[in-house]
């Protein structure tokens, strides 16, 4: 089969998106024939055997203008034919159309519901951060309405990541029926047990830190979603023993600042992007994450496979892998993660058995087995495709 793929970046350390589309297309390029096209792309990811077409994307991300301006050059090389070069078109975008296939990691409307449910209260952002952020949601709320809303024959076909999205999509959308495949992950390669005592010793000589520490691990941009604020405060309420280490990128000086607030300025170490996380999982002893909205948190599988138990906020898409109390805890505010935190710290027979079940429960999340799913997804998308007949009309 000949598949051409749209996503809108690939660098599998940036986002979850970019992560799962790049696992994808690494498992697919040895069962078909598979074109890449994409706005932006880190180097590094570049595979063998995969053809590569760049969009004339403006390189902004704010207020949605490179995903807008790659999907209208998406759109001007379908309607000069090349969508009909492949026998299948994948999206990882709503916006990119015309498609066969579509898968959604998000939904606006639900997304702001719980935004505004919360308030933005210990959330530490300025108000260009704020206006940008608002304007995003709003247009991604629009092209939602686009795709979601009005389901037609020529609709591709789509599925979500994971079963509480899917509920989320039919409530907001209810002429949806969606799906669930998980999010791939590459497994293997956070289960192998790399070698972290240099990550840790650099840290730990960096920061003045004891070699007993417990250590805590946070990986993810988007900091003001995910929870970085309520993960320093929590801090606070630990043992001064216990330290943390952010991987990803974010504003530092602003979550600087959070530290200073909460008096943990000097048990807080801010890594940046890391291309070998999986080394970091390693160093640590839980991954720590309060994330307001997810629609699955592949850091979290991530995690698991490193055999760390994990702290996480209710999430959607927890449900598909945090069994609680058995591989990590589903916590609901700041003193909680730490009470949990301490109780693991404490029970070390308790925390190896949890640390066992986590690496134990990801195993349906490995990227050759979601690949095959997918590609079960994209057959029966392609038998069905209105447009590709000539049933309809492109859409």
């Amino acid at each position: 089969m000949n598949i051409g793929v749209l996503a809108l970046h690939l660098d599998p350390s940036r986002s979850g998106v970019d992560a799962a589309v790049h696992a994808l297309v690494k498992e697919w390029r040895t069962q078909a024939d598979i074109t890449l096209y994409y706005s932006r792309m880190n180097p590094a990811a570049r595979l063998d055997g995969v053809n590569y077409v760049k969009l004339k994307g403006v390189p902004c991300y704010s207020f949605n203008v490179e995903a807008i301006t790659s999907a209208w050059s998406w759109q001007k090389l379908a309607l000069l034919g090349r969508a009909s070069r492949h026998d299948l078109v994948y999206s990882a975008h709503p916006l990119f159309t015309p498609s066969d296939a579509l898968t959604v990691h998000f939904c606006g409307r639900d997304y702001l519901a719980i935004l505004d449910e919360a308030g933005w209260g210990n959330t530490p952002t300025s108000w260009g951060r704020h206006l940008c952020h608002w304007v995003e949601n709003r247009v991604a709320c629009a092209v939602e309405r686009r795709v979601y809303g009005h389901v037609t024959p020529e609709s591709p076909a789509f599925h979500v990541v994971s079963r509480s999205l899917g509920e989320a999509l039919e409530r907001y959308y209810p002429g949806c029926r969606s799906k669930v495949i998980p999010n791939p992950v590459d497994v293997d390669r956070f289960s192998r047990r790399p070698d972290s005592q240099n990550v840790w010793e650099s840290v730990r000589s960096r920061m003045n830190w004891r070699h007993e520490a417990w250590r805590w691990i946070f990986v993810g941009g988007g900091w003001e979603r995910k929870g970085l604020a309520q993960v320093i405060e929590a801090l606070s309420y630990e043992d001064p023993a216990v330290v943390l280490m952010v991987v990803g990128k974010g504003p530092v000086s602003m979550y600087e600042s959070v530290a200073r607030r909460w008096g943990v300025e000097q048990r807080v170490f801010f890594a940046g992007p890391q291309g070998d996380t999986e080394r970091w999982y390693q160093a640590a002893d839980l991954f720590v994450f309060a994330s307001r909205y997810e629609s699955f948190g592949i850091v979290c599988i991530e995690a698991l496979a490193s055999g760390l138990p994990i702290l996480c906020m209710p999430f959607k898409g927890t449900e598909m892998f945090l069994e609680d109390r058995k591989n990590g805890y589903r916590v609901s505010s700041p003193r909680d993660i730490a009470d949990r935190s301490k109780n693991l710290r404490l029970d070390r027979d308790g925390y190896t058995s949890m640390s066992v079940a986590a690496t134990a429960s990801v195993s349906r999340f490995s990227s050759s087995r979601v690949a095959a799913e997918m590609l079960d997804f994209l057959q029966d998308a392609r038998s069905r495709s209105v447009w590709r007949t000539g049933k309809g009309s492109l859409p």
